[in-house]
């Protein structure tokens, strides 16, 4: 009968047992869903700040990291990029140890997911209409002393 070691005590036992007979540790029973990839979760914060974590199912987390890129970026830019770029490491580090059960797995809600998108695509769009207005005003500005 083939046999498995307790990662708790290192005690070896049948593989159909949950429970480790000598420490009582409960070895965890593996996931029902669905693999999260790191690669998508880190693209995904790559276009949509924070959609990585919203696709690793931590939304409180996703809407923190987007303000503060924003706010990052509003500042001054090298802050807002340093936040990107962790936000696009802790996707990716955070769906592996999901995968790894070393944290616990949330299951990715795809509809708060596609809307988030939806929303952080309007607010894109949104300052990118601003941003043009606001360079459109200067250059008015600038017209007559030429």
């Amino acid at each position: 009968m083939a046999e498995k070691t307790c990662p708790q005590c290192g005690v070896s036992y049948p593989y159909e047992d949950e429970i480790c007979p000598a420490c009582g540790y409960q070895v965890e029973v593996p996931s029902q869903h669905p693999r999260k990839s790191p690669s998508i979760a880190a693209l995904l914060s790559f276009f949509f700040f924070g959609g990585g974590q919203i696709y690793n199912g931590q939304i409180r987390k996703g809407i923190i990291f987007f303000l503060a890129i924003i706010v990052g970026i509003f500042i001054y830019i090298i802050p807002g990029a340093i936040i990107w770029v962790y936000g696009m490491y802790d996707a990716a580090v955070t769906s592996s140890r999901m995968n790894s059960g070393a944290i616990p797995d949330i299951p990715t809600d795809r509809g708060r997911l596609t809307l988030y998108i939806f929303v952080v695509l309007l607010i894109y769009l949104t300052l990118g209409v601003m941003f043009a207005a606001y360079v459109n005003a200067l250059n008015l500005l600038r017209l007559p002393g030429r």
